[in-house]
């Protein structure tokens, strides 16, 4: 009877793994008086055991065989590899491995990216105001389990939030880094302006003699869900999202009319939807990053009536009255989604620190 006991599976073929090895095995029976004459040759005229012993082993005992080295004669003939039994663990699966590696990536970036969070709160305006418990993780495991997949980011938030402040800023500065980076084929970014996506009243505004009047009718408002065509727009991220070439609305300010020009969009590794629905429920299932820019009322304010100056609203009262409008459509409709947002950016961050932020999480996801 062959009794093995061993703190090494002498995974080498040396002579010196070997010797270690043997140090730790006792043996009984015949087995153990073969290697005493191995030893000591003569001693106790004793005779090794022949061939013809060894042979007689079964092929079952021969696969159970749990140690790496046979005997011939009482010296150690070459190993033959082992065999697997339920008895024994299976050797790691080319996944296994895989998954260790992956595992490797995502805490790396992990620590990278908490501590750019950690930079950025330090700041005297943090950009970051609330992270969602679990977004970390998931965005994570989305770029080390699929790098090649698109990422879909959708930016909502208040008429005058600073949502394309922040989009123009992310823009500006992956334009100037991308050079750094190897992106293959495609571009690292797209971006889809929900302006656009206004639906075409412009027979309405000429119908009013001009968009003041047409806004002054309390059934006329922009800022709902019904004014935006969010069909299309999500039909041109998942077409961007396939890979595909897509050919996305011009909308004119003045007059509300959608042009026949439009613009040639084509896919990238991310891609970027921003407006004030953009997060609306007929969308937000299609995005792997939500994110909803926060800007306080006075700001707001502040903002919104500047911007309808420049766009050639100079009537004050009207402007003010319309801008009651666009706030109590920003409580009913979009305000809301902000429960639902992966991360809340605060409008009224410095360009600087969003660039430097980008272009810090930018090198980070791209192992720089």
């Amino acid at each position: 009877m062959l009794k093995i006991n061993y703190y090494n599976q002498a995974k080498s073929t040396t002579q010196t793994n070997f010797q270690k090895s043997k140090q730790n095995l006792t043996f009984t029976g015949p087995e153990a008086l073969a290697l005493q004459n191995a030893r000591n040759p003569g001693a106790g005229g004793n005779k090794a055991p022949n061939r013809e012993r060894h042979n007689a082993k079964t092929n079952s005992q021969r696969r159970t065989q749990t140690h790496p080295y046979f005997f011939y004669n009482g010296y150690p003939a070459k190993p033959r590899p082992r065999l697997m039994t339920s008895k024994l663990e299976a050797a790691p699966t080319p996944l296994e491995v895989n998954d260790c590696t992956d595992n490797y990536k995502s805490q790396s970036l992990q620590i990278k990216i908490n501590k750019i969070i950690e930079k950025d709160q330090s700041r005297e305006t943090p950009i970051i105001k609330k992270i969602k418990s679990g977004f970390i993780d998931k965005i994570i495991n989305k770029i080390t389990e699929k790098p090649a997949t698109p990422v879909l980011i959708g930016i909502a938030g208040a008429s005058a939030s600073g949502k394309t402040f922040f989009t123009d800023s992310i823009i500006d500065k992956i334009n100037q880094i991308k050079s750094k980076f190897k992106s293959g084929k495609l571009e690292p970014l797209t971006v889809l302006n929900g302006d656009h996506y206004f639906k075409d009243i412009s027979g309405d505004v000429e119908d009013a003699g001009g968009f003041d009047n047409y806004i002054q009718n309390p059934d006329n408002n922009l800022d709902r869900p019904e004014a935006v065509n969010l069909e299309k727009m999500k039909e041109d991220l998942i077409s961007l999202k396939n890979g595909k070439t897509t050919w996305t609305p011009k909308y004119e300010y003045g007059t509300c009319r959608v042009t026949d020009e439009g613009f040639s969009k084509n896919p990238a590794h991310s891609i970027i939807a921003e407006g004030i629905f953009a997060l609306h429920k007929s969308l937000s299932d299609i995005f792997d990053i939500k994110v909803f820019i926060e800007t306080s009322k006075d700001i707001l304010k502040e903002r919104w009536l500047k911007r309808a100056t420049d766009r050639g609203s100079d009537n004050q009262e009207k402007n003010v009255k319309f801008l009651e409008k666009v706030e109590k459509s920003y409580k009913e409709y979009i305000e809301p989604v902000k429960n639902d947002a992966d991360i809340v950016i605060n409008g009224e961050s410095e360009k600087n620190d969003i660039k430097l932020m980008v272009e810090e999480l930018y090198s980070a996801v791209n192992n720089k």
